[in-house]
């Protein structure tokens, strides 16, 4: 009889599935990025492959989510402690890397011009992966201190996917009010101020 898996003992079948998600990043977000500077380059085979086959459908940022939530059960850190304190600290680290990745140049754009362009409230403030990555976790801190079922978690994971589909593109008509409530629903316009709502996500992990 095969012998069974220590829930601690480290799953290599999610290491292959997040080695494949980077894979399918990198493709996709190269073809993002640098096929706008080509006209017509929606129209091309890469951006097809590259942004709706590997980007909608296959595993780049709900491959890793998905590997994050099974990986849980894994984890030696999982109390409702260890998860609250390690998903505050993604979510900070969210901001840290908002700052370093644009934050640093439209900062010193809006020093020199004397003032806050709504690019740089944006660069530093809209949420992004990391910042959904540290809210699911301290749902799932949460979830385990009220001690619910999996099956319970599950339901409120599709109520949580049914507001988020429901409620997408609401408009504060306010930017840093519209990246705060982007961090949990589809915010308008989606492009600038919300990229994954917690509750539309929430359901992969």
């Amino acid at each position: 009889m095969q012998e069974m898996v220590n829930n601690n003992e480290r799953q290599y079948n999610l290491d292959l599935l997040k080695a494949l998600a980077i894979v399918c990043m990198v493709v996709c977000h190269s073809v993002i990025t640098f096929g706008q500077y080509r006209p017509g380059h929606m129209y091309e085979f890469w951006h097809f492959f590259g942004d709706c086959i590997l980007g909608a459908y296959i595993v780049v940022a709900h491959g890793f989510m998905f590997a994050m939530g099974v990986g849980i059960v894994y984890s030696r850190k999982n109390s409702p402690g260890e998860l609250i304190h390690r998903g505050v600290n993604i979510l900070l680290l969210g901001y840290v890397f908002n700052f370093f990745r644009h934050g640093i140049y439209y900062t010193t754009e809006s020093i020199i011009n004397g003032k806050i362009s709504e690019r740089t409230m944006l660069a530093l403030f809209r949420g992004d992966i990391l910042h959904f990555a540290g809210l699911a976790l301290i749902a799932m801190g949460i979830f385990k201190k009220l001690k619910l079922k999996e099956i319970e978690i599950l339901y409120i994971a599709l109520f949580l996917s049914m507001i988020g589909t429901v409620a997408a593109g609401i408009d504060t008509h306010n930017q840093a009010l519209n990246m705060a409530v982007g961090l949990f629903l589809y915010t308008a316009p989606t492009q600038g101020t919300s990229t994954f709502a917690f509750c539309n996500w929430y359901l992969f992990v």
